[in-house]
């Protein structure tokens, strides 16, 4: 048995709050993670932006590691097209402050310029400036259940969940 956060749910907010704003060139930087977390992002990702009419180009998607100079390479790209994205979705917040420091760089305004939305909800949201957007997981409830599904296994249950998705939240903030 598994507990996980919805990936796909807290990438669908992140998108739609961008997408209300009228954000229509959204990037996605995703970072390297396990199949199952990269997946369910990228699979949201192109599916919600299809959904709402938006050209799902995977163009606009960047692989690159989770840490911010990583995410800035990869962003700074993505920024300096022609076509340069009006908000990108961070894979976690490290990636989104790369993101902002990218848009720092070419002398871009967060949000005024590029929107910027994260995932993780992390302390270091209330550390930027403009604070960070972002998708909030539950990790005490996530490790609530995990233990609870152990002692249930270790009690002999047989009837325990094998797949346990815990919601997730936006908390909107001002990069976006």
């Amino acid at each position: 048995p598994c507990v996980v956060s919805d990936e796909y749910g807290g990438v669908r907010q992140a998108l739609e709050h961008l997408i209300s704003r009228g954000h229509r060139n959204i990037a996605m930087l995703a970072g390297r993670f396990s199949p199952y977390i990269l997946g369910e992002r990228y699979r949201a990702f192109l599916e919600v932006t299809q959904a709402h009419g938006l050209p799902a180009d995977t163009r606009h998607i960047k692989l690159c590691d989770p840490t911010v100079e990583s995410a800035a390479e990869a962003c700074l790209e993505l920024l300096s097209r022609p076509d340069r994205p009006t908000a990108v979705f961070g894979g976690n917040d490290v990636m989104a402050a790369g993101a902002m420091k990218a848009a720092r760089r070419l002398g871009l305004r967060v949000p005024e310029d590029l929107a910027v939305t994260g995932l993780d909800d992390s302390s270091a949201c209330g550390m930027l400036e403009p604070e960070l957007t972002s998708v909030h997981i539950d990790c005490r409830r996530m490790g609530e259940l995990s233990v609870a599904r152990l002692q249930a296994l270790l009690a002999g249950e047989t009837d325990v969940p094998q797949v346990t998705v815990v919601p997730t939240e936006l908390r909107v903030r001002g990069s976006s």
